[in-house]
């Protein structure tokens, strides 16, 4: 199973953002993503604005559950 962090790092690479990007898009803090990332953080309250920015459900970022042929497919 993977973490919240590796699949938000790996949904974010796919759509070709980086953490600033993703932190400017989202609202959240660029050091908020990178703690995610990295396994500094379990959890965050803004799963949802995360989610949104990236074009996936809280879900879909949560628990890992997406295509990822669509990934690549929506434009950030």
């Amino acid at each position: 199973m993977t973490t919240l962090g590796e699949n938000l790092k790996k949904i974010r690479k796919a759509k070709k953002m980086t953490q600033k990007e993703l932190a400017q898009k989202s609202g959240v803090k660029q050091s908020v993503i990178s703690d995610l990332e990295t396994g500094n953080a379990k959890s965050t309250g803004s799963i949802l604005e995360l989610a949104n920015a990236l074009g996936v459900t809280a879900e879909e970022l949560r628990k890992g559950v997406f295509d990822e042929a669509s990934l690549t497919n929506v434009a950030p």
